[in-house]
């Protein structure tokens, strides 16, 4: 059986363009600015290999804000020709102090 170089050019690209999923941990706020007595939100998101065992954050003591709710979990998962990604999400409502 003879292989095709370009087969195996292929096969080879393939294997180097597998890229480790690293775990990747983001915040963001749904506001750019907040009044006194304005509440937002404040997400976690973890994603990556081992995101689906992302535990909920200890939000004990954030200084000048208060926790109203939370958290509140949502997860994603993806499957797209043949590559998987995923992703955990924890929101809080603040409110500041």
């Amino acid at each position: 059986m003879k292989i095709r170089p370009i087969t195996l050019i292929v096969f080879l690209l393939t294997i180097v363009n597998l890229p480790a999923q690293e775990t990747r941990v983001t915040a963001s706020v749904d506001s750019d600015s907040v009044g006194v007595q304005d509440q937002f939100e404040f997400s976690i998101t973890v994603s990556g290999k081992d995101s689906g065992d992302a535990e909920a954050p200890r939000m004990q003591s954030l200084r000048n804000f208060r926790v109203v709710s939370g958290p509140s979990v949502s997860t994603q998962f993806q499957w797209v020709n043949g590559r998987t990604s995923s992703s955990k999400s924890f929101t809080y409502i603040l409110i500041p102090e």
